[in-house]
C-alpha cells in the first residue's frame, strides 16, 4: 500500500515538473491562439506568463480554454481587450474577471443596452484594473508584443453614445512581432473597412481574423486585397443560426488563393508570432 502511495506521489511530482519545464521552454515564444468557443470570438496572445485576451466568447467556456494554454500557477492576465459590446464577445469575460486578476482593460466605450452588459460593467468595476479607451493614436506594447490600434480613430469616438450598429464600434488591432502580423477586426463591417482603406499600408498582415465571423457584411474584396493575408480565420460555431461563415465570403478568399480556417472545423488554431 505504501509503495502504491509513493509511486502515485512520484508520478504526480514528475508530471508537475514536466508541465513547468514545458511552460519555461516556451517563455521566449510568442503565440496567438484563436480559441474555438462556439459562436463568438476569444483570442489569446501569450508570451511566457504575459497574456493578452481579445474578447471572451459567449459563456464561461473560455475559462477552461485559458486553463489549457496558461500555466496553472498564473492567475493574472496582463490585458483584456473587448472589441465591442455584443454578448458573444463579452459574456465570457464575466467569468474571466471572476477567475483571474486582470491588470488592464481596453475597450471602445460603446455600450449595449442589456442586463448582461450591466453585469459585465459591475464585474469590471469590481476588478479595479486600469481602463483605457482604444484609439488610433494610442498603441500598446507588452514585452515583445506590439498592438497597433487602427480603429476607433479618436479615444471618445463612441463613449456615452448610442450606436445603432455596435459592430461598427469594433476595435481593429494589428498584432505584430518582428516576424509576423495578425489583423483582428472584431465584427467590423464594410463601412469600417472603408475607413481603414484610407491608410491601406497599415492593414497588411499575414493572418486575418475575418470580420463578423465571416458574414457578408464584412470582408469586401478591396479590403481583402489590401490586407493581402496568407490565411484567414473564421471564428464561428458549428450550426450557428446565422450560417457563418458565408459561403460567398469563403469563396471570395479561396478565389484569391488565401487559405481559410473555420474554428468549428479545425478546433483551436495556434500560430507563432
Amino acid at each position: 500500500m505504501r509503495l502504491i502511495y509513493y509511486t502515485i506521489l512520484f508520478l504526480g511530482i514528475a508530471l508537475a515538473l514536466l508541465v513547468i519545464a514545458n511552460h519555461q521552454a516556451r517563455d521566449h515564444v510568442t503565440e496567438i491562439v484563436f480559441l474555438d468557443i462556439g459562436q463568438g470570438d476569444a483570442i489569446l496572445i501569450q508570451r511566457g506568463t504575459t497574456q493578452i485576451l481579445v474578447d471572451g466568447g459567449p459563456d464561461a467556456g473560455v475559462v477552461a480554454k485559458l486553463g489549457k494554454y496558461m500555466p496553472f500557477w498564473d492567475r493574472a492576465i496582463e490585458m483584456v481587450i473587448l472589441s465591442h459590446a455584443h454578448s458573444d464577445h463579452y459574456a465570457g469575460l464575466i467569468d474571466v474577471f471572476d477567475r483571474f486578476q486582470v491588470k488592464q482593460f481596453v475597450w471602445s466605450g460603446a455600450e449595449e443596452e442589456a442586463e448582461d452588459f450591466e453585469v459585465f460593467l459591475e464585474m469590471l468595476a469590481a476588478e479595479n484594473c486600469s481602463v483605457q479607451l482604444a484609439s488610433k493614436d494610442r498603441d500598446f506594447r507588452l514585452g515583445e508584443i506590439y498592438l497597433d490600434v487602427l480603429f476607433p480613430l479618436i479615444p471618445d469616438q463612441f463613449l456615452d453614445q448610442s450606436e445603432e450598429n455596435l459592430n461598427n464600434t469594433s476595435i481593429v488591432i494589428k498584432v505584430s512581432s518582428p516576424e509576423k502580423s495578425v489583423l483582428l477586426t472584431g465584427d467590423a463591417e464594410i463601412p469600417v473597412e472603408e475607413e481603414l482603406l484610407r491608410y491601406p499600408v497599415y492593414v497588411s498582415a499575414e493572418i486575418l481574423k475575418a470580420g463578423h465571423h465571416g458574414s457578408k457584411t464584412s470582408s469586401s474584396e478591396l479590403f481583402i486585397s489590401a490586407v493581402d493575408p496568407v490565411e484567414v480565420v473564421f471564428c464561428a460555431g458549428e450550426g450557428n443560426k446565422f450560417n457563418h461563415p458565408s459561403s460567398q465570403v469563403v469563396d471570395r478568399f479561396q478565389f484569391l488563393d488565401i487559405s481559410t480556417i473555420t474554428l468549428f472545423e479545425s478546433g483551436d488554431v495556434t500560430r507563432p508570432l
